[in-house]
């Protein structure tokens, strides 16, 4: 069931940055800006915004980067609410670009529902402190900066394949998260992960697969691309590539750089060069 926003009138939150705007089709839209917004129409709407078209129903929500300029329209009458977040940075970053401009989230979904929720709640406690905040303001926003960055990140996994579900991708970013906490543990693998998320190796493997890439592979990348950082950093200049190969999770240092000219085209030393010269 799509959820509805009743009308609020732009004001800021507890923290300044944060305000509510709700827009009218009668109204001129407003200007780009900085930072982020969340829209969540209360009628069918179309926006365009940076080169594509995205079709809203009642209570959609979607992420807009407001440095770009967006045109909405609709068959009747409609109004919407434009959640501005200034300067704040949320989302999931894949090649660089924020690649989940213009993907709509039904607004039946959890983090859907979790967001609209949390936002009048953080509302309506700035209306009753008058402006004055409180320690409890900053858990609530805390937990909305939580769920936003989940919803960017369903979104982005959605841009990448639209066959994949809200579910899939929060499950595919959780897997992430846990690689990457673990990427220093030689004996981390498929079969870890599996249990640490409670899934069968089976289940990531379809998931991954979406991503034209294996469970494996997937934890091979982000070691790689973790190795790849530390090999460019100059605060391991002086350190030995068998040292890094470790910190990255390969006990086997000719291992590692087979894997790494396989996946990078060169060898660690070489690559390493590159950053020297």
């Amino acid at each position: 069931m799509h959820g509805t926003v009743p009308r609020i009138s732009t004001r800021l939150s507890p923290l300044k940055r944060w305000s509510l705007l709700t827009l009218h089709s009668d109204v001129a839209l407003p200007g780009p800006g900085e930072g982020f917004a969340l829209i969540w129409p209360t009628d069918p709407i179309t926006i365009s915004h940076a080169g594509r078209d995205a079709e809203l129903a009642a209570g959609d929500l979607l992420i807009l980067d407001r440095a770009l300029p967006m045109t909405i329209e609709g068959d009747t009458a409609w109004s919407a609410s434009l959640l501005e977040m200034g300067d704040r940075r949320i989302g999931f970053r894949v090649d660089d670009r924020q690649r989940f401009v213009g993907v709509p989230l039904s607004g039946s979904c959890d983090v859907a529902q979790a967001v609209k929720r949390l936002w009048l709640l953080l509302q309506d406690v700035s209306h009753l402190h008058l402006g004055r905040q409180e320690a409890g303001d900053e858990l609530i926003e805390g937990r909305l900066l939580e769920v936003l960055n989940d919803l960017a990140a369903r979104l982005a996994a959605q841009a990448i394949d639209p066959r994949i579900s809200s579910y899939d991708a929060a499950t595919i970013e959780r897997a992430e998260l846990i690689i990457a906490a673990n990427l220093s543990d030689p004996n981390f693998g498929v079969a870890e992960l599996a249990s640490r998320m409670r899934v069968s190796s089976r289940h990531l493997s379809s998931l991954f697969a979406r991503m034209d890439t294996t469970t494996s592979q997937a934890i091979l990348d982000m070691r790689l691309a973790m190795a790849q950082q530390m090999l460019v950093d100059p605060v391991n200049a002086r350190r030995q590539i068998a040292s890094i190969a470790l910190a990255c999770g390969f006990e086997d240092q000719s291992y590692f750089a087979r894997c790494f000219r396989k996946n990078v085209g060169m060898t660690p030393r070489a690559y390493r060069a590159t950053a020297e010269s």
